[in-house]
């Protein structure tokens, strides 16, 4: 069961579709009428899956997906009623995950439903993956130059640089970066509790 927001500035539209999505076993968490308010409810909310109409009054879904995407990512379902190319493109850029020409049918709302929390879910293990690696460079960047500083002024072999910033990290629970970035700060060799 996934957690939806819908947004439709036409009340029996919005009235079908939540009736759609919960028929299939989903539970609508919000329901908007402009792309403002659609905004407001999925940063309040936090869905699974936004499904927005592409044109509101006071707001239109594309711009609202575009906040979105900047502030509390949330992988969006367009509907339209609409089927041009340059619409296609704007939801795209938008960060949209699929887009839907209405009337929609409840087939096509189950398949897109599933696919886009998918393909959300995979590419923000991506991205924790992609942060994890950065970070974990930039701290092997931070430790390569804190061995480099102990080896020149101290006269520590690479491997005692090593140990002495491993040790300090592993005694104060600390990581290495963290010891490395203040052995860079301070100036001088870690603190090494109980020694």
């Amino acid at each position: 069961m996934a957690k939806i927001v819908i947004a439709d500035d036409d009340a029996e539209v919005l009235n079908a579709l939540v009736e759609q999505v919960q028929e299939l076993g989903h539970e609508v968490v919000g329901t908007a009428t402009t792309g403002e308010e659609a905004y407001a409810v999925v940063c309040e909310q936090k869905p699974d899956v936004a499904i927005f109409d592409i044109r509101m009054g006071a707001g239109d879904g594309i711009q609202a997906a575009r906040d979105i995407y900047d502030t509390c990512p949330t992988p969006i379902i367009f509907l339209t009623g609409y089927a041009e190319p340059e619409l296609v493109e704007e939801a795209a850029q938008a960060g949209a995950f699929a887009y839907l020409v209405k009337p929609v049918r409840i087939e096509e709302l189950m398949t897109n439903i599933e696919v886009v929390r998918r393909r959300f879910e995979e590419i923000r293990q991506r991205q924790k993956e992609l942060e994890r690696v950065k970070r974990d460079l930039a701290n092997r960047r931070i430790l390569e130059r804190a061995k480099g500083f102990l080896m020149d002024k101290y006269g520590m072999t690479e491997m005692r640089a090593y140990r002495v910033i491993h040790q300090a990290a592993r005694n104060t629970g600390r990581t290495l970066g963290e010891v490395s970035q203040e052995v860079i700060d301070t100036g001088k060799p870690p603190e090494i509790p109980g020694r």
